[in-house]
């Protein structure tokens, strides 16, 4: 390998942008929000009310039920034992 490439990784603690994973998921600044944002043309403008979230929200739990769920419909506290089992529903 030449002296001073590094072709992944990072290097005296500076990010390359790269990354040797060969997982098929985003890496990176991807996964940054500051990524995203930079991206709108506004990135203040409300898109949604709270309650079009709410609805957009709900009409997702129908279509995907069993994949997406409403977690604030569980308790706050739970047996770890029960908690185990909805996790292997």
């Amino acid at each position: 390998m030449k002296e001073g490439f590094f072709p992944c990784g990072s290097h005296r603690g500076v990010d390359s942008g790269r990354s040797c994973s060969r997982s098929p998921l985003p890496a990176g600044e991807v996964l940054t929000p500051e990524f995203w944002i930079r991206k709108l043309p506004d990135p203040d403008e409300v898109i949604l009310s709270e309650e079009e979230i709410a609805a957009f929200n709900l009409e997702i739990r129908g279509r995907l039920s069993g994949i997406v769920l409403d977690l604030a419909s569980y308790p706050e506290e739970m047996a770890g034992e029960e908690l185990k089992r909805l996790l292997e529903e």
